[in-house]
């Protein structure tokens, strides 16, 4: 009877899932409800049907507070195993948008070469509504980004070695009152060796942080994660931050600063501010490729130490870190389309619209 209960706790111990205790989430210590799979065997890309009925950052979800929930898949690249370095792809509510931008789509990556990048694409994303997130190797140390079976623009992650040896799903949250209901399903990988893809990460286990949760609901390939799902929402209240708006061009001075100062740098210097183009602001950080389309775009440097706060990273990457901040604001909306952390200092001409 003893060996048997011994058995028994075993075999429990081995099924347990590590989760850290509940502690908040913010800024600087996000929050996570996914199915990871760290070291996995050589992967080349990763498939998750994504799908929110509630996303919201946090309780006052129409006021711009530099928080951010997203419901997102992670590939990583150059062997990491931990999350050093990755592609990610999925949706998102929050900074930097503002938050009348409701839920947008994006992806990012983090490279060896270059820091972290991120790309926001205000389009109509909807509750309820599955969305395939797709991430694949072609070659040239280069990854593809794809919505729907259709590559984004931009769309290419470049100078971000293979393998993948970690692939995750689930959501990411910046703040304790965050609403997420989410899920994922018909998981994906692709092995080397062409376009050999095949369904469910069998080495995947739920990891969540409280208030944060996830489980399998048929797993290797389907899994579900929430957050406060159904608390209501509280009034708004007086908003606090600078960000990217909708209704017309913001200044692009006041946007880095604002970023610098959600980054953990207060007093940035050497700003300046360049009218060029999406694809040329592209090229002048590292991250050259044909599909980044020739906007008109104001592309804005400014120099310190940042850490990046703001980043959407998988749980236990180390927070981006880089001496250069830059944004890029499309010249006629005002959005933030796209910024980064690097230690890659911008050079580039001015170019006139």
């Amino acid at each position: 009877m003893i060996a048997l209960v011994a058995a028994s706790l075993a075999a429990t111990a081995a099924l347990a899932v590590a989760v850290s205790p509940a502690f908040g989430c913010s800024q600087g210590s996000h929050c996570y409800g996914t199915v990871r799979w760290l070291s996995s065997p050589d992967y080349y890309g990763g498939v998750a049907a994504l799908q929110v009925a509630r996303l919201e950052q946090s309780n006052t979800p129409t006021v711009d507070t530099g928080d951010f929930a997203n419901q997102e898949m992670w590939v990583g690249t150059n062997g990491s195993g931990g999350g050093a370095y990755w592609v990610e792809d999925g949706m998102s509510r929050g900074y930097p948008q503002s938050a009348g931008a409701g839920i947008y789509w994006f992806w990012a990556d983090n490279r060896p070469c270059c820091g972290y990048f991120e790309h926001d694409f205000i389009v109509t994303i909807r509750t309820s509504t599955t969305y395939n997130a797709k991430i694949n190797f072609i070659g040239n140390n280069s990854w593809n980004v794809y919505r729907d079976g259709n590559l984004l623009s931009p769309g290419t992650s470049t100078s971000n070695p293979a393998p993948s040896n970690f692939l995750e799903s689930g959501l990411e949250a910046t703040n304790t009152n965050a609403h997420v209901n989410g899920t994922g399903a018909a998981l994906q990988k692709r092995s080397a060796g062409g376009s050999s893809w095949s369904y469910g990460w069998s080495g995947a286990n739920p990891y969540y942080i409280s208030p944060a949760f996830s489980q399998w609901t048929a797993s290797p390939t389907d899994y579900k994660d929430t957050m406060n799902p159904n608390t209501a929402s509280l009034l708004a209240h007086t908003p606090h931050t600078v960000t990217s708006t909708l209704a017309g061009p913001p200044d692009p001075v006041a946007l880095i600063i604002e970023a610098a100062r959600l980054n953990g740098e207060a007093s940035p210097s050497t700003i300046r501010t360049i009218a060029t183009t999406r694809a040329a602001a592209f090229a002048a950080v590292g991250s050259g490729a044909d599909d980044v389309p020739q906007t008109p775009t104001e592309l804005v440097v400014a120099h310190g130490a940042f850490t990046g706060f703001e980043a959407k990273v998988p749980p236990g990457a180390p927070a981006p870190r880089g001496r250069v901040l830059y944004l890029l604001v499309d010249s006629g909306s005002g959005v933030v389309t796209d910024w980064g952390i690097s230690n890659v200092d911008p050079q580039i001409q001015a170019v006139h619209h």
